[in-house]
Order: structure tokens, then C-alpha cells, then sequence
């Protein structure tokens, strides 16, 4: 054999015959090591059998590397008390880093198991089996925030937007906790093993939303656009709102109804870097009316307007 066909013969040999062999063991261990009165800790791995393992060729770091597992330090053994001797010390300095960024995985994990975040243990246990949505409504939901501009996609990452977290701190505190969403889980069972009327649950949502929709009324803080651009929306004459689309910037009217998009850098007809120009056109044949056909009709009576003089 040549010098490729051995390596794969002896790959194959050594995967086949650790099949063969047993488990390789460890135990997870972490040491306290006291050094001038103060305490260091330390966490890694005993080996105790290297069982299957010992067949593999490599480093123990290249075991590492190779298993699904992430990379962890191996730990020597030591007993209660032991004398060991400092060899060096190295000062490293590290900022602590904030929580991870959800993902849409993420994110709808946390939605399935939403009870974590809910301290009274009683109300978590009643979520438990829920959490927030249904399998088939979860991922729909992340995608409406994403239409209505409340989050963005950044690569992987979600990012909330400014009118996203506007919107959480002008929502009541009860709609920004999954405890409301347990509590009504909680009452439903007690409905279902007929500890509770279902009668009483519904006209305590119904006074629970009054008073909530009476709250937010009362509420004098306002939500304010930071992304709002100078050009115009072609169709109704609002100004759009500079939004992160999946290709790039994109400008979105901020009308539900109207709903028109375009790059930020195209002008209404999809040209590239005449939104000016466009914008000089729309403001000579408006008139202060809805754009959409009539901006057409407005272009072709003025093109048979200046024929005409011809």
C-alpha cells in the first residue's frame, strides 16, 4: 500500500476496534487551589479509563478536537489537602460579556420554554407543557415582528429595532411578562378539573383588557420614528422610514394600507440614485393627490401636452 492507502487502513482498524473496547471515563471535577490566602478554582476533566480512547491515535487535545463535544482542559488527580508547587502566574485581563444575541432558534426555545423566566414556581409548573404560542403560530409570530419593523434580521441575530424597544417600554408591565400567560394557563386547568366557572375566567379577561386599554390611553408617552427619511412615498405622499431589509437598506411607508417598499437607493420607477429627480417629478404632478395611476395619467397628459405644441 502506499502512503494514503495506510492511513486510511489504519483509520478504518483503529474506528473498528474501539467499537470493541470500553467506555472511556472521567470525572468532572473542579479544584480549589488556595495560593497566598487567595482561592483559585479550577474545572475540567479526571480521566479515570481511557477505554476506547487509548485506540485513537493523537493527543488527548486532538481527542478533543475531534469529539462533538466543546474543548475542555484535563484536570490531573489530586487529593484533599495536597501540597502542590506554583510554577507560574499569569495576570489576564477580560470584560464580562453580555448575554447572546437570540437567534430564531433561540428565540423560539425560549418562547416553548418560556417558564424559566417566571419565579413564582407554582406559575411556572403551569406553563410547563405551553409556554408562549403554539408550534404552529411561534414562528409566524417572530415573522410579523420582523414585517412590522419591531425586530431586524443581522445576519443569524435578531436586533430589536428603536420602534421595537419603544414599544416594550410603553406596553403595561403585565403584557411584557409571560406570568399573565401562566396565569390564564393556570385558571384553565383549574376549569378543566372543574375548580373554577369558565364563566368567571372570561369576564375577568374581559375586565383585565378594559382596564389595560384604559391604561395605555391614559398613557401621555408617545412613540417617536428615529428612521424616518426625506423621500416621499410614491403612492401616498407620506415620508418613508429607512428599514433593514434582507438585500440591504430599504425604504417602507409606514402606512399598513399602502404598504409600498423600494431600496433605499431607487427611485419609484427601480432606477438607481435618482430619488431627487423623482422626487421634483412627483411634487410638479401630485397636487397634493394620491399617487399611484393617477401619477401615470398626469405623465401621459403632460407628454401629449408638449406633443402637441410640436
Amino acid at each position: 500500500m502506499n502512503e494514503d492507502e495506510k492511513r486510511l487502513y489504519d483509520l478504518i482498524a483503529r474506528r473498528f476496534i474501539a467499537v470493541l473496547y470500553p467506555p472511556y471515563k472521567y470525572d468532572q471535577t473542579t479544584i480549589i487551589t488556595e495560593v497566598a490566602g487567595e482561592k483559585f478554582i479550577s474545572r475540567g476533566k479526571a480521566i479515570t479509563d481511557r477505554g476506547w480512547r487509548a485506540v485513537q491515535a493523537g493527543s488527548p487535545e486532538q481527542e478533543n478536537r475531534d469529539s462533538e463535544a466543546e474543548p475542555e482542559q484535563t484536570l490531573s488527580q489530586h487529593a484533599k489537602h495536597e501540597q502542590v508547587n506554583v510554577k507560574t502566574v499569569n495576570i489576564n485581563k477580560h470584560k464580562t460579556k453580555p448575554p447572546a444575541r437570540y437567534t430564531e432558534a433561540t428565540l423560539l426555545t425560549a418562547m416553548e420554554h418560556s417558564g424559566k423566566f417566571i419565579e413564582d414556581e407554582e406559575l411556572r409548573e403551569s406553563i410547563k407543557g405551553s409556554g408562549l404560542g403554539t408550534p404552529a403560530t411561534r414562528a409566524e409570530i417572530i415573522e410579523k415582528l420582523i414585517r412590522t419593523s419591531y425586530i431586524e434580521r443581522h445576519g443569524k441575530e435578531l436586533i430589536p429595532t428603536s420602534k421595537g424597544i419603544q414599544l416594550v417600554d410603553l406596553v403595561p408591565t403585565a403584557l411584557r411578562s409571560p406570568e399573565l400567560t401562566a396565569q390564564w394557563e393556570q385558571r384553565l386547568t383549574h376549569i378543566s378539573r372543574g375548580k373554577e366557572k369558565k364563566n368567571a375566567f372570561i369576564a375577568d379577561i374581559r375586565k383585565d383588557t378594559i382596564e389595560l386599554v384604559n391604561v395605555i390611553k391614559m398613557d401621555t408617552t408617545t412613540y417617536r420614528a428615529d428612521n424616518v427619511s426625506k423621500t416621499k412615498c410614491p403612492a401616498c405622499g407620506k415620508n418613508m422610514l429607512l428599514v433593514n431589509g434582507k438585500r440591504g437598506k430599504v425604504l417602507a411607508c409606514p402606512d399598513r394600507n399602502c404598504g409600498h417598499r423600494q431600496a433605499e437607493n431607487e427611485d419609484v420607477f427601480g432606477r438607481k440614485g435618482n430619488s431627487r429627480a423623482t422626487q421634483r417629478l412627483i411634487a410638479q404632478y401630485s397636487d397634493q393627490e394620491e399617487l399611484g395611476t393617477s401619477l401615470g395619467e398626469k405623465l401621459k397628459a403632460a407628454m401629449e401636452k408638449k406633443n402637441s405644441k410640436k
